[in-house]
């Protein structure tokens, strides 16, 4: 029976997330709680851009998968002048994780003009969910 209820959640979700987050024009995948994104390079990334999530999303973890050593990828909060909650440079190649947000409720933003991404298309970010609060 838990895993008839996993497998109905989950396609709930998937179903929830593209629909949340089909209005932007980026490339955008998901699953359970994660969304998979792939920037276009000009256009800004709102995850709550159609009110599917008014009161954010529990954040575990966001991880960056550059095209390039040197890639920058700027998360913020709320909007493309809010906090940063994720300010990252991958100096090395192979990618950047940071798992510290504990669940914490944010609503992730992406504006392309903090990132310098070397081909756009071939960097990927995922953020990783607990919970989606409406």
């Amino acid at each position: 029976m838990k895993k008839i209820i996993s497998i109905f959640g989950i396609l709930f979700l998937s179903a929830f997330f593209s629909a949340a987050w089909a209005a932007n024009a980026t490339t955008i995948s998901t699953g359970g709680l994660y969304i998979s994104i792939i920037l276009d390079g000009s256009t800004d990334w709102n995850g709550m851009a159609d009110g599917k999530m008014p009161n954010g999303a529990g954040l575990v973890a966001i991880k960056f998968f550059p095209s390039a050593v040197n890639d920058v990828l700027v998360v913020r909060n709320y909007s493309p002048t809010g906090p940063e909650i994720f300010h990252g440079k991958d100096i090395l190649g192979g990618g950047l994780a940071d798992s510290g947000f504990h669940g914490r409720v944010c609503y992730p933003y992406i504006a392309a003009s903090d990132c310098t991404l070397a081909t756009p298309a071939n960097a990927r970010v995922i953020m990783i969910f607990d919970q989606i609060t409406k």
